[in-house]
């Protein structure tokens, strides 16, 4: 839109629409992880809780009923929860000169409200982040020297598990003691309630007891029992060659099948990775660029091609950690990069209610600046990410070349 092809200077609520507008369609359009969760609208009048739902897949029915018969079958048990998740609020502002107007549209003050539209978008993004690469179902990379001393899958009937319910912690005792060479090395438990039909949560591994061969980890919001499956990984023997590969894209589909991860439209998946893993996968020779796609479809923010079932789509600010599994957003040496199937984790929408941008020139009554030296352009975001189902969402651990 051109600055000058409306006339706004006697209509201030115009304008303030016209920066709302972009704003929001800013943030919408740049945040990158909100787009493949499960979407709920901010709860009105209902306080600052807001219920999500975790689906896990029906059985079998394996019975069958006569032609002949007026028999309707068994009903059976509809496999969902309701998870609940508490509201939070972020805040960022900045104070711009009293001289750019906030009366007619200026594109001085057009360039800062995105400045702050891409803070927030650049926050918002981190804070899902920061819930959903931690609680997915780690793997590593295939092909990594030393994996199977690096990632066990197994039975917890075939090791000792003190069985505990949150909020209280979880132990696990290995096979073998070659796990467990330093109290500091970092990694991840993730248990498959089989019980509860293919619903799976994931852990940081707290403590590591070599004496013992054991390990202790955060809570778990089911009983870890007999029933239940799991993988553990640790982060040591991550090294930077150990980079995103064909075979690794393989192995994350194979897992999401294998758990009954539903596909996003057009029966694909989603892989998000970083401009580091970028840089390392995109030499393999089958990929199909985002631009060469045969049919229409709408894109989303930052992605750029697809292969093997997956969508890929990148982020400039990705989960990254140390090998104790400390968080290391700018020198991690441990990349998270994250396949994704429907239902994996819950977001609330995006929208004008929830996702504000503030205005505000000096007045009278500004006691703060006395001399009306400054106004400010603020934003305010109320939303929460919540994690619902571990097994429909893996994060491939990898190393990057630097």
């Amino acid at each position: 839109m051109a600055y000058d092809d409306v006339n706004t200077s006697s209509n201030p609520e115009l304008v303030k629409k016209f920066y709302d507008l972009q704003f929001l369609e800013w943030v919408k359009s740049t945040v990158v992880f909100d787009k493949f969760a499960q979407q709920r609208p901010l709860p009105k009048g209902k306080g600052t809780t807001i219920e999500f739902t975790r689906y896990r897949p029906l059985p079998i029915i394996t019975s069958t009923v006569a032609l002949d018969t007026t028999a309707i079958g068994t009903a059976g048990s509809l496999y969902t929860d309701t998870m609940g998740a508490t509201l939070i609020q972020m805040i960022g502002w900045i104070p711009i000169q009293t001289m750019l107007s906030f009366v007619s549209i200026d594109p001085d003050v057009s360039e800062k409200v995105e400045l702050v539209a891409d803070q927030a978008a650049r926050s918002i993004d981190r804070k899902i982040n920061s819930e959903i690469s931690p609680t997915a179902l780690h793997i590593l990379p295939a092909g990594m020297t030393g994996i199977a001393d690096n990632e066990v899958r197994g039975k917890t009937s075939s090791y000792l598990v003190t069985t505990t319910a949150w909020p209280d912690t979880t132990n696990l005792v290995q096979a073998t003691a070659d796990w467990w060479g330093s109290s500091t090395v970092g990694g991840y438990l993730t248990c498959t309630d089989t019980g509860s039909k293919n619903y799976s949560f994931t852990r940081r591994i707290t403590a590591f007891d070599a004496t013992a061969n054991c390990i202790e980890s955060e809570a778990f919001p089911f009983n870890v029992n007999n029933t239940c499956t799991f993988t553990c990984v640790r982060l040591s023997a991550l090294a930077s060659t150990d980079v995103l590969s064909t075979s690794s894209v393989r192995k994350a589909r194979r897992d999401l099948k294998i758990n009954k991860a539903k596909t996003f439209a057009g029966g694909r998946f989603i892989f998000i990775i970083n401009d580091y893993t970028e840089y390392d996968f995109m030499g393999q020779t089958a990929w199909e660029d985002a631009k060469q796609y045969s049919d229409v479809r709408d894109l989303y923010a930052g992605e750029i091609g697809e292969w093997m079932q997956f969508r890929f789509v990148t982020t400039q600010d990705p989960y990254r950690e140390d090998t104790d599994a400390t968080a290391d957003y700018d020198d991690g040496a441990v990349h998270s990069n994250l396949a994704l199937g429907m239902h994996s984790y819950g977001m609330t929408k995006l929208t004008s209610e929830g996702l504000r941008l503030i205005q505000k020139r000096p007045g009278p009554q500004t006691t703060s600046d006395p001399a009306d030296m400054f106004s400010t352009i603020a934003w305010k975001s109320i939303f929460v990410p919540k994690t619902l189902n571990s097994c429909f969402r893996l994060n491939v651990l990898t190393g990057a070349s630097s």
